[in-house]
């Protein structure tokens, strides 16, 4: 039987051997090997990694070594030529005659001391220009002060203009200080830097630094909201420059600032390594000949009257002091601002700017900023909406005018839709022109009907824009900022004063601007009833159709589309059809009679087929003047009450002219009767031709509907709508 242990393959003598084994044997032999081959290979991967990053850390020290010799290489050449014979002979003979001039010492001293003293304004106005630390050139202007202290003992008058330079520069410095202090996004090394330039400037103790840094950053807020600048951009950094400022002090007051004062105290000033880095000063030449009063001099700067507590409250006198007068600012530049959606845009920014800093401002800080500003920008879109909404007087005053100085263009004829329609439609100026010239046609508009629906659009317009506003301020989305908010760590009152506050961002604010908006859209209407009421009494009094076409053309145009807005009630609106009516109505019967046109019309037999040239004539007078009114003014309600106006004058005349009882005459007045009856879209309720017989009444009455329905066409303006 065949073993089917698989043998070890480094016993074997060649290869050969096996493959004297059975068929699975070999297998597992084989896969014996790559297995043992692919671990020689990963220890062998792991030897290569090993030796290259060795050989990497061998590389890196050689390129060191070679730095180190170089640089040994260079300071012993130095050192050489330092060290020449003739160099150090000099130096020897040099010492010796210093030691012999004992008596000019003094001269010496006081010639070093003018030196570093003229140095000084070089020294300020190049770190100035160059953006050179602060610091330091606040310590060169303190060593420029204890200098010229002591030449001024000595009457050196010719420094005057030195000094002069120095006190320039210094107001320089504390000028690049403010600037540096006023940056809202300085670092925190700029800041400190600033920050002790400042105290040793002016011998300020750190409370007093304090102080002037909330007042510089103060005067920063209240510059970005000058008149004339842009608001939203205003607003969002000056609340950014409050933030930081809070940030700033409780991360930097008092410790930070009093590591950096005992720093800068723990050289003299001459020996400060950043001052004796500076060429002009030649430290090596003449600091030593400076008096030790002066060389060992250290600035007293108090960093001990300011404590964490003491901090702590001047920041909390500050914080809302500063809030109030950058809301005061805030608001006087909102009430430049009469977008909505830019205000709700802007409140949006500045409440999660304020949410995203929960870290930065956190208990009564926080809740009151949200509150103010919240309120700040709440009194402006109501004012917005106010101001707004009671705008319709200049729409009011303008047509107030025009009825003031009224010039009557009723009479005057009105060209029909297609009349001279090439040179005045031109389609080659597009297809929009195009249409709104046919517009202006089928209206009857003139300028200044489009004047005033322009004012009233514009007025609408602007009343949209309130409610788009409204739904942005619904659609905005703060609670989850509230909420990261309400989980930091925060007193249970302040819980309860953020939760209302966002209550009120989310759903209170919305609310109340619909209330408001409503309330004022309800006051136009009011306002709009009121004026146009009076305008319809003044057309009433003078009967002037021309007056009423006006109004009813910008009621039309201007207000007819208007959801929310009630200009007139109804009545005025059958009061304006009524005046157009009647005085249609009379001028065609005024015509009609002048015409003094034959009451008889074609008879066959004894009964008349067609209407008298009378009522025809009336009949096309009266659509003629419609015509000549304004085909527009004439909708249903307009239509129907001419067909009232009609049957009245019509009834009216009957009791005033002579009946004649000739049979004839009496078929054609109820002919007449039927066919202007059929004109007013009513039945015949008189009694006229009761003496005919039964059978010329029918042939009188089927033939005057008839006829009617043959004739109406030429009288489309009084045909059933």
């Amino acid at each position: 039987m065949a073993t089917t242990h698989a043998p070890d393959p480094n016993t074997f003598q060649s290869w050969e051997d096996a493959f004297k084994y059975p068929i699975p044997v070999v297998r597992q032999m084989e896969k014996q090997l790559r297995i043992e081959a692919q671990a020689k290979k990963d220890k062998l991967r792991s030897l290569v990694g090993g030796s290259y990053r060795d050989l990497l850390g061998t590389a890196e020290t050689i390129i060191s070594m070679d730095e180190d010799i170089r640089s040994t290489e260079n300071h012993m050449a130095n050192l050489g030529m330092k060290c020449n014979t003739r160099r150090l002979e000099r130096a020897s003979r040099n010492r010796l005659k210093l030691q012999d001039l004992s008596v000019d010492r003094d001269a010496f001293a006081l010639a070093s001391q003018i030196a570093v003293f003229r140095s000084c304004p070089t020294v300020v106005a190049r770190l100035l220009r160059k953006g050179g630390s602060l610091c330091t050139a606040a310590k060169i202007l303190v060593i420029s002060r204890q200098l010229h202290k002591r030449l001024s003992e000595g009457r050196q008058d010719s420094l005057d203009r030195t000094w002069t330079s120095i006190a320039k520069l210094r107001q320089n410095l504390l000028l690049r200080v403010d600037r540096a202090l006023q940056r809202r996004f300085s670092s925190e090394r700029l800041l400190l830097e600033a920050l002790s330039a400042f105290a040793l400037a002016t011998s300020s103790s750190a409370s007093e630094v304090l102080r002037h840094f909330h007042q510089v950053r103060l005067e920063a807020m209240l510059a970005l909201m000058q008149d004339g600048q842009d608001a939203a951009k205003s607003i969002l950094r000056a609340m950014q420059i409050w933030i930081h400022t809070i940030k700033d002090t409780r991360h930097l007051f008092p410790k930070r600032l009093a590591a950096e004062f005992v720093q800068i105290k723990a050289f003299p000033l001459l020996e400060s390594p950043d001052v004796t880095a500076l060429v002009e000063i030649d430290h090596e030449t003449h600091v030593p000949w400076i008096g030790d009063d002066i060389r060992n001099f250290i600035p007293y700067i108090n960093h001990d009257d300011l404590t964490q507590d003491t901090a702590s409250k001047m920041l909390a006198s500050w914080t809302p002091s500063a809030l109030d007068q950058v809301l005061r600012r805030a608001r006087a530049l909102l009430e430049r601002v009469d977008d909505p959606l830019a205000i709700v845009h802007l409140r949006q920014s500045t409440l999660e700017l304020l949410f995203s800093s929960q870290s930065h401002i956190t208990g009564a800080a926080r809740t009151s900023a949200v509150s103010n500003l919240r309120q700040a920008f709440l009194d402006r879109l109501l004012a917005i909406q106010e101001s707004r909404c009671s705008a319709t007087g200049r729409t009011t005053d303008r047509i107030k005018a025009q009825l003031n100085h009224w010039r009557d263009e009723g009479k005057e004829s009105r060209p029909s839709l297609w009349q001279n329609l090439g040179p005045t439609l031109d389609a080659s100026r597009g297809v929009k022109h195009f249409i709104q010239q046919l517009q202006r046609r089928s209206h009857s508009s003139n300028p200044v009907t489009e004047e005033v629906a322009k004012d009233h659009q514009t007025w609408y317009k602007g009343v949209i824009e309130l409610d788009q506003a409204i739904t942005e301020l619904k659609s905005t989305k703060l609670d989850d900022d509230i909420d990261d908010d309400l989980s930091s760590e925060e007193s249970e009152g302040d819980e309860e004063r953020l939760a209302s506050s966002g209550k009120a961002l989310t759903t209170e604010d919305p609310k109340v601007l619909e209330e408001a908006l409503e309330k004022h859209l309800k006051e136009a209407s009011l306002q709009l009833q009121a004026a146009f009421k009076a305008f319809v009494e003044e057309s009433l009094t003078d009967k002037d159709s021309g007056k009423a076409a006006f109004l009813l053309r910008i009621l039309r145009d201007s207000m007819g589309d208007r959801d929310r807005i009630q200009p007139v009630e109804p009545d005025t609106i059958v009061s304006l059809h009524g005046i157009i009516a009647a005085s249609v109505v009379q001028e065609a019967f005024e015509v009609s009679k002048a015409a003094n046109l034959s009451r008889d019309g074609a008879v066959e037999g004894e009964t008349p087929f067609t209407c008298s040239p009378r009522a025809f004539h009336l009949l096309q007078t009266l659509v003629q003047r419609m015509t000549v009114l304004g085909p527009d003014l004439w909708t249903s309600a307009a239509v129907n009450e001419v067909r009232t106006c009609l049957k009245d004058a019509l009834a009216k005349e009957s009791t005033d002219i002579d009946q004649s009882n000739d049979a004839a005459h009496v078929a054609q007045r109820r002919f007449d009767a039927i066919y202007l009856s059929q004109a007013c879209g009513s039945e015949l309720d008189d009694q006229e031709g009761e003496e005919l017989s039964d059978e010329i009444r029918t042939k009188v009455e089927k033939g005057a509907k008839e006829y009617w329905k043959k004739a109406s066409l030429l009288f489309a303006l009084l045909s059933e709508s």
